[in-house]
């Protein structure tokens, strides 16, 4: 395995991760500001 291949493969996974925990956040943050409300 290669530098290249590694490091294509960390920046994919870090999209993926990037895009779920914007999704659980936004549903995270809808609660919260009912709560808080």
């Amino acid at each position: 395995m290669t530098v290249d291949s590694s490091f294509v493969l960390l920046f994919i996974n870090t999209i993926i991760l990037h895009c779920h925990t914007l999704s659980s956040n936004r549903l995270r943050g809808d609660k919260l500001i009912l709560g808080l409300r």
